[in-house]
């Protein structure tokens, strides 16, 4: 059966503690290792009862007890039929004391020398890095956050949260009304001031020397990709003011005069975001785009519209204008195609099609314009060159905005080398075989020139 074990084994097949596992596990009743600490690890049988291992895979302690701690200066914490006691480097058991510890109900591994007890229906922190004993003051709950190093207790008055000290006592880090840990910000928390309207930062990134945030906010919204987050800093009954802040609280944008801000962040990678600001009150959104690492507006001028398909393989967003024109954006922020469209833009073969009036025309993606926007329609990009329809009938651009075949045929098909073109179904005429100069290569090819000629007649 295979072992839940965490082990790093090296070409040899020993362990990063110095012995192989079978030593260790050639007893199939053991099937847990813990990590260690001071040289012991909680080693936990089938039947769940939990003894010692030292660093040389030997059991020191015989798996017997119903709990037992990770050792912390050379104490651990075990329960043994029913009653709790403190083991020592000795291995020998020391009943506690009188009081609400000899009678705790249950406990909790939070880190070395830490627990978390209950007793009374109240929940403690437990500290037997001190030979006192020390025991916080009673909450209703106790979770320990192992990502930020804190201990996050609750009352029905206050919450506080608490770091180890380097001497191993417990500090207060802040009390509040409300603390809240948002998920996708790890090491941040957002609590409520003493006035009980005002949020702030605490950045726990440093857990000796946590920092709070200078700015102060009404409400703050969930950070997006641990990165950006709305603020405000009073009710908006109206246009107000409301910010975008980064993960320290620091503002990055401030917008006036503004009903509403949304982040947009499912349409682009995980790089950039956008940013929608509603100035109306009518969700008229105009629209800003930043980089997510740096908090960075890349995007100087504000659109008013953007393709719901989000950035293409070339990191290219379509964008719309004032005048709900379209054009083409970078991830950068720089304009890639100017708004040249009705419409978004069609995008197939790196090729763009912009639509003007009823009529479209071709562009790279650089921006360069491949094709005037003059055709009714144009069907792919072959090798640098469109089938376009005007007034019915079908014809070949390239890349040049230069038309190597003139719209007369009712069909043309697409070859490698050639392009094989249908006129208009008049009995007695043929199919033509036309290269990419535009010369005829197969079918009447004089029959091809009297067309030619008839066309640029009337054009």
């Amino acid at each position: 059966e295979e072992l839940d074990i965490k082990v790093t084994v090296d070409s040899s097949g020993r362990e990063e503690y110095g012995f192989l596992k079978e030593q260790l596990f050639q007893n199939p009743n053991f099937f847990h290792l813990g990590a260690f600490h001071e040289g012991l690890a909680v080693v936990k049988a089938y039947n769940n009862v939990y003894g010692y291992v030292d660093d040389k895979g030997e059991i020191v302690v015989d798996p017997q007890y119903q709990f037992a701690s990770p050792m912390s200066n050379g104490r651990a914490v075990v329960k043994k039929f029913q009653k709790w006691y403190i083991l020592n480097s000795e291995f020998e058991l020391k009943p506690f004391g009188a009081g609400s510890l000899k009678d705790m109900e249950g406990a909790t591994s939070a880190r070395p020398g830490f627990l978390v007890i209950q007793t009374d229906g109240k929940y403690h922190i437990l500290n037997t890095n001190l030979q006192s004993l020390e025991l916080s003051v009673p909450y209703d709950s106790i979770v320990y956050r192992p990502q930020e190093q804190v201990f996050w207790c609750k009352t029905d008055m206050e919450e506080v949260l608490y770091s180890v000290a380097p001497n191993q006592e417990l500090k207060v880090i802040i009390r509040s009304i409300n603390i809240f840990f948002d998920i996708g910000l790890p090491k941040q928390v957002k609590y409520l001031e003493e006035d009980a309207l005002s949020w702030r930062l605490l950045d726990l990134s440093d857990i000796d020397n946590p920092t709070k945030s200078v700015n102060k906010f009404f409400g703050i919204s969930a950070f997006y990709h641990q990165t950006l987050a709305i603020a405000e800093t009073s009710i908006l009954t109206g246009a107000g003011t409301i910010y975008l802040i980064d993960r320290r609280g620091k503002i990055v944008s401030t917008f006036r005069d503004t009903y509403s801000v949304d982040i947009f962040d499912e349409l682009l990678n995980d790089k950039y975001i956008i940013i929608g600001v509603d100035l109306s009150g009518q969700k008229n959104l105009v629209h800003y785009f930043y980089e997510k690492k740096s908090a960075k507006k890349l995007h100087k001028k504000p659109v008013y519209g953007f393709a719901k398909s989000g950035l293409n393989q070339h990191g290219h967003l379509q964008v719309a204008n004032k005048r709900d024109k379209w054009g083409i954006i970078d991830t950068a922020g720089q304009q890639v195609l100017d708004y040249v469209s009705d419409r978004p833009l069609a995008y197939s073969n790196a090729t763009y099609v912009a639509t003007r009036e009823g009529k479209v025309g071709a562009f790279d993606i650089k921006g360069q314009q491949l094709t005037e926007i003059k055709y009714d329609r144009l069907s792919g990009y072959y090798n640098g060159f469109y089938v376009f329809t005007l007034n019915a009938k079908k014809g070949v651009v390239n890349y040049k905005s230069a038309e190597i075949i003139p719209p007369i045929f009712a069909q043309i098909k697409v070859y490698k080398e050639f392009f094989l073109c249908s006129p208009p179904t008049i009995k007695g005429k043929s199919s033509f075989g036309i290269d990419r100069r535009g010369k005829c290569l197969s079918g009447d090819c004089e029959e091809y020139k009297q067309l030619l000629t008839e066309y640029y007649q009337k054009n």
